[in-house]
């Protein structure tokens, strides 16, 4: 009788054990039913009844786009040319450049499926005003005539190479210009391709007579300040 009784007893505990191990491991599934949860937005939402308050904001991250006036890393990074200045990074090929604030910056493409690329992947970016602008076509990419232009005939490499600097390193650009000195007017087009091998044109357009806003001198600096902030990651 006492044997029956002590496996009887055994018995009874080990059920016991039994049902605790998996109301525990169906506590741990399950997880804190009173806690904050992220859903498919981002937004925090409250399961159960949290005793701690919501969790801090994350930071948000940069929303896609492809064209834009002023690049999102002038908001978190401090361009070397001052405070009038932004960032442009290209994460996807590799390199950064600087502008002014007040140009515009944008995915320079006519390939509908480039075109839906936001501006920090885009293949060819063109920084621009209304007196200079710098396109630049990423590095192994295929000739895209859209973005960097094929020149008008022989006129192409017909002016004087002129000598720019970029990323710390002189090339020599070739292009071609027109100008008018009685007028006024100065069209200046050029471009060379880098060590890391970006293909950089650059212009400048401007009519001295009409627009006093800014010189052939002025914008000639302008434009080369530009293309020296040029960097490629290494």
């Amino acid at each position: 009788m006492g044997t029956k009784n002590f496996w009887k007893t055994w018995c009874w505990l080990i059920a016991l054990i039994i049902i605790l191990l998996i109301a525990g491991i169906l506590i741990l599934l399950r997880g804190n039913e009173d806690t904050w949860i992220k859903d498919d937005n981002g937004s925090w939402q409250k399961h159960g009844n949290p005793s701690a308050s919501i969790p801090a904001a994350s930071a948000t991250v940069s929303p896609s786009k492809s064209s834009v006036t002023n690049s999102t890393e002038s908001l978190t990074e401090k361009a070397q040319n001052g405070d009038d200045w932004a960032i442009y990074k290209n994460y996807k090929y590799s390199y950064l450049i600087e502008y002014p604030k007040n140009q515009t910056i944008e995915n320079y493409t006519f390939d509908d499926a480039e075109k839906k690329l936001s501006l920090e992947n885009a293949k060819c970016i063109k920084i621009s005003s209304k007196y200079t602008s710098v396109t630049i076509q990423a590095r192994n990419t295929e000739p895209d005539i859209d973005c960097i232009g094929g020149g008008f005939g022989q006129e192409w490499g017909k002016a004087p190479d002129e000598q720019v600097m970029a990323s710390g390193v002189q090339y020599t650009a070739k292009g071609m210009k027109t100008e008018s000195a009685s007028a006024g007017y100065y069209q200046d087009n050029y471009s060379f391709v880098t060590a890391s091998g970006e293909v950089i044109v650059y212009t400048i357009n401007v009519n001295e007579k009409y627009d006093d806003q800014m010189t052939k001198a002025q914008a000639k600096e302008l434009v080369h300040k530009i293309i020296a902030s040029f960097n490629p990651a290494e």
